[in-house]
């Protein structure tokens, strides 16, 4: 049997695990450009405190299995990186580094706080995360 976001049952038993729940089930039902169903995208933006045009990072997503990701890496926001990670660089072992290409901020914030703070920003039904904005 097909499951309403894609996934396969037979006889109790999840192809790809047992499906998550949404973050918001009232959110409308985004999808890639490709027409693959997400959970959500959650667009990452720097406005220096409003002193600069809103700049658009990356867009944060979950997909449907819980995992998360976000595009465009490398360009204004580096990933954890773990043991590949090089002092003095713009990695971390366990952070997301971002940089705004308009002002100095280049905000680090570790993984796990990172996607509970997407997940919040989700559930409050903001339309982005400023990163300037961020302690």
């Amino acid at each position: 049997m097909l499951l309403a976001h894609g996934r396969h049952e037979e006889a109790g038993v999840y192809k790809d695990g047992p499906p998550v729940p949404r973050i918001d089930p009232e959110r409308c039902r985004e999808f890639t450009m490709s027409g693959r169903e997400v959970d959500y995208f959650m667009p990452v933006v720097c406005t220096d405190r409003g002193q600069h045009k809103r700049m658009l990072l990356t867009s944060a997503r979950r997909e449907l299995d819980g995992t998360h990701g976000m595009n465009h890496a490398l360009q204004w926001f580096a990933p954890p990186m773990g043991k590949d990670a090089e002092p003095n660089s713009l990695t971390s072992k366990h952070s997301y580094i971002f940089r705004c290409p308009k002002c100095p901020r280049t905000p680090q914030v570790k993984a796990d706080v990172w996607w509970q703070l997407v997940d919040k920003a989700v559930l409050a039904r903001l339309d982005a995360i400023d990163i300037s904005l961020l302690p």
